[in-house]
């Protein structure tokens, strides 16, 4: 459980050592990553693989939190780190 997580004040998700991924333009982020609302917080999941046959892993829950927004945009806004 992450309690006080709240990226205006800078914290950040580092998932960087979870996934390996090559330099292909065409990643599709919500392959690998989903974010779950659960009695009024958020649920960080991640298949490491990006296929959608296997299974999401639960790595985070975030206390409080709801409607973080997209994938991409946590990405891009470095809210979500995936690579070093």
């Amino acid at each position: 459980m992450i309690r006080d997580f709240n990226h205006a004040e800078g914290d950040t998700l580092d998932l960087s050592d979870l996934f390996t991924f090559d330099n292909d333009d065409t990643i599709i982020l919500e392959n690998y990553i989903r974010l779950d609302e659960v009695d009024g917080d958020t649920v960080l999941m991640i298949n490491s693989t990006g296929n959608q046959q296997t299974e999401y892993q639960a790595v985070a829950r975030l206390e409080g939190i709801i409607e973080l927004g997209s994938i991409d945009d946590l990405v891009q806004n470095e809210v979500l780190l995936i690579t070093d």
